[in-house]
């Protein structure tokens, strides 16, 4: 017979808006279902005991660098994303430089996005760069799914990833 709930997290010490709270958490679906008291064991599929333990939403990190595709020998979304996840990470914002290419392009953008669906074991979003020589891309890098934009005013070290002078600005904007 299928369980009522998926995961049953007991007795944790749960951290609120409104403060530290010990109660429990059903999980149904990959979603919190609820928040009980003395929940029943003998609902859910598995149970985890947090007794002691300190229940806390996940972290996001808005600024990593992951050189996938290119550079993983760096540092790619396997390894990132294990790094990210063991320090109470369960999302992270992947910087446009670094990787090789640059994710300043729409095809730079789709091979970012295929490496990161396929190795990253937490979710991520990604920024995308606003150079003087991606301006016909800023369209396509925003309806792929960019979740912001960086620039550079001095020089970024990069060919490909070049900073904008103050004549540009506004136009690539």
């Amino acid at each position: 017979m299928k369980k009522k709930y998926d995961l049953l997290i007991k007795n944790g010490s749960v951290v609120m808006d409104s403060g530290v709270v010990k109660t429990d958490i059903i999980i149904k679906d990959g979603k919190i279902a609820g928040l009980l008291v003395d929940a029943c064991s003998d609902e859910a599929e598995k149970v985890i005991d947090a007794q002691e333990l300190l229940v806390m939403p996940g972290l996001i990190d808005s600024h990593v660098h992951i050189n996938e595709p290119g550079r993983e020998s760096w540092e790619g979304f396997e390894t990132g994303s294990k790094s990210a996840a063991a320090g109470g990470i369960t999302t992270f914002i992947d910087m446009p430089l670094n990787s090789s290419p640059c994710t300043v392009t729409k095809e730079a953008l789709a091979a970012k996005v295929e490496a990161g669906e396929r190795n990253s074991l937490i979710d991520f979003a990604l920024w995308a760069g606003a150079a003087p020589d991606n301006k016909t891309h800023i369209d396509d890098l925003h309806t792929g799914g960019v979740a912001a934009f960086k620039s550079f005013l001095s020089n970024s070290g990069l060919e490909e990833f070049k900073e904008i002078n103050d004549d540009e600005f506004v136009t690539i904007l």
